[in-house]
């Protein structure tokens, strides 16, 4: 279990630099839930990683030499809803604005 201070750095940072996101599937009904970090901040992003229970993605090669390289983590799915609800107390009015959307989007799917 984290501690209140883990939990409020990690609202913290997605507050700024995270995505909630409900991409569609394809044909199938559900979305998939997805919470996103990404940044040229690779110890940040471990943190996240490690916040989360995932592993560093790889890491997206810079476009241009003067660029940075950027590291992402994700959770997806189930774990993201969970993510979301922990969070969502802790998070800005936008932020739990966009929270209702996505697991509105969840509850109540498109139809094929």
């Amino acid at each position: 279990m984290l501690e209140m201070n883990e939990l409020c750095w990690l609202a913290g940072l997605l507050e700024g630099e995270g995505c909630f996101h409900a991409q569609p599937q394809g044909r199938k009904r559900t979305p998939n839930l997805l919470i996103q970090v990404a940044m040229t901040d690779r110890d940040v992003v471990e943190h996240v990683a490690k916040l989360f229970g995932c592993n560093l993605r790889t890491p997206c090669k810079p476009r241009a030499h003067q660029h940075k390289t950027v590291y992402s983590v994700g959770v997806c799915g189930i774990k993201a809803l969970g993510w979301m609800m922990t969070l969502y107390p802790l998070m800005g009015a936008r932020r739990q604005a966009k929270i209702r959307e996505i697991i509105g989007a969840a509850r109540c799917p498109r139809t094929v």
